[in-house]
């Protein structure tokens, strides 16, 4: 037999490069300089995920194989994907900046024959190559001899940073939090750990912490606030209001264009008052006057009327059973204790002003156990409160369309590209009239890059209303009108 399929493609996939359209792909299995490169000519489509709800970027990749690309090279479930994706434009004495750049795991891989074309599809899809790190079950703080005599208290950002340390994922720490405390971790895995530290992590009292992480590899660890409170990066128009290409107005301000657009919750004029609340109980057999404070009574509850109750609808009740009751009164007596959280001010749920909907009309009962005092002064509440915080945020979104072909070489060369995390202002205005109603400012919280043979490379944009903290076009006109 002559030289393999598999060898010829390693050995030339240190310099093809399959070019179509205005990217140059540079797709590569198991090594990112000398692995077999996926031609683009036999890509269907490309999809890379990105977005604030999941710890990690997904791909999904679609392949037309006519039989001779797979005949000689096996994928499988555990192998890294390479992908390079760069625009085909001359950046005179530099490199472009790549669009996607990152390694990525294959978890499945679906083939479904077409015995009419004689065609294999097939559809790969996998995560950002971090989630065997994350999956790992490692105990924090680091067992040392110095960690034995000696307590390691830190805030929740410098304990993310080092769980991450060993894998292949770096972070930035975004926001400032006020949860210094001994953060312990026995049996569960890092993203797990990850996660609780994230819950009970207390930032302030109108703020709550996310974590997410692009499709570069890069962790953010921020909140709520501090997205709202960004700098403004650019302004998106819908491309039938403005027909003219991406261009500088005024100051730094860059105007980009959008097609289509949905609205997801888009509320409008609903007054929400009382939308959404959370009750959370708990008990401490610490000495109570050490821990609370007057932000949070005691709860009047009477154990015996509870007994009374309880027993008395099945026809049984004792002496026994209400001195039974009257002791764990004695026994709990200001030990027990219920915090309420819930949005009492009324709000218009619009672009920019936003509390919850009339559909999270419900309470919800959280039983927190017990306090342990050697954690941060919030550890218990921080859980349902940073719960409150990001539903109330994560409300109102759109979806829109981003042709980037339609945007010139500023965009190409890296000079402004949206990416997750930014605040934008977006123009609803169209050709038909002037939108008041659901323009402002927004936060890129989902980000879906697609790149499909033969056509252009779309970005699909969620973006979500930047919540309490900014002011939509309509509120600025009221207030200019009440100032005349």
């Amino acid at each position: 037999m002559g030289e393999s399929i598999l060898s010829k493609a390693t050995q030339q996939g240190g310099v093809a490069k399959y070019n179509y359209v205005d990217e140059i792909y540079n797709i590569r299995i198991n090594d990112p300089k000398e692995g077999v490169v996926i031609p683009a000519n036999i890509i269907v489509s490309l999809e890379i995920d990105e977005n604030m709800f999941s710890l990690l970027p997904t791909f999904k990749l679609r392949i037309e194989d006519k039989g001779s690309f797979f005949s000689g090279i096996n994928i499988k479930n555990g192998d890294r994907i390479y992908f390079v994706i760069t625009p085909n434009i001359t950046v005179e004495g530099e490199e472009p900046n790549p669009y996607i750049n990152g390694e990525y795991c294959v978890q499945s891989i679906d083939c479904i024959a077409d015995l009419a074309k004689g065609v294999y599809n097939y559809t790969i899809t996998g995560i950002f190559n971090a989630q065997s790190y994350l999956n790992q079950v490692t105990t924090y703080p680091k067992t040392t001899m110095l960690s034995i005599i000696t307590r390691d208290d830190m805030k929740s950002g410098d304990a993310i940073r080092q769980v991450l340390d060993d894998t292949t994922l770096k972070l930035n720490v975004e926001c400032d939090t006020d949860d210094k405390s001994l953060w312990i971790n026995c049996n569960d895995t890092r993203a797990q750990f990850i996660e609780k530290i994230v819950e009970h992590a207390w930032v302030d009292v109108d703020d709550a912490p996310l974590i997410y992480t692009d499709l570069f590899g890069q962790a953010h660890y921020t909140s709520v606030k501090t997205l709202a409170s960004k700098k403004k990066l650019a302004k998106f128009e819908n491309i039938k209001y403005n027909n003219d290409h991406l261009r500088l107005e005024g100051g730094n301000e860059v105007v980009m264009l959008f097609g289509d657009c949905d609205f997801l919750n888009a509320a409008g004029p609903i007054l929400n008052q009382g939308g959404y609340q959370i009750k959370e109980a708990y008990y401490t057999p610490y000495n109570f006057t050490e821990i609370w404070d007057e932000d949070i009574p005691p709860a009047e509850v009477s154990f015996v009327d509870m007994v009374k109750d309880i027993l008395a609808s099945a026809g049984d009740i004792s002496m026994m059973d209400i001195m039974i009751g009257q002791l764990i009164d004695a026994i709990t007596k200001s030990k027990y204790r219920i915090a309420t959280y819930s949005q009492n001010d009324p709000y218009i749920a619009s672009r920019s002003n936003k509390a919850s909907s009339q559909l999270e009309n419900t309470s919800k009962f959280i039983d927190c156990g017990m306090h342990f005092k050697d954690y941060h002064t919030h550890y218990d509440i921080a859980p349902s409160h940073n719960e409150m915080i990001r539903r109330s945020f994560f409300q109102n979104f759109i979806n829109m369309m981003v042709d980037v072909h339609r945007l010139p070489d500023e965009f190409k060369k890296s000079i402004c590209r949206p990416v997750l995390g930014d605040k934008v202002y977006v123009d609803f205005s169209t050709s038909d009239g002037v939108d008041k109603i659901h323009s402002g400012n927004y936060i890129i919280c989902g980000i879906r890059h697609c790149f499909r043979f033969g056509h252009a490379y779309t970005m699909e944009m969620k973006c979500v209303t930047d919540g309490t903290f900014g002011k939509g076009a309509f509120e600025e006109e009221l207030e200019k009108a009440k100032k005349k």
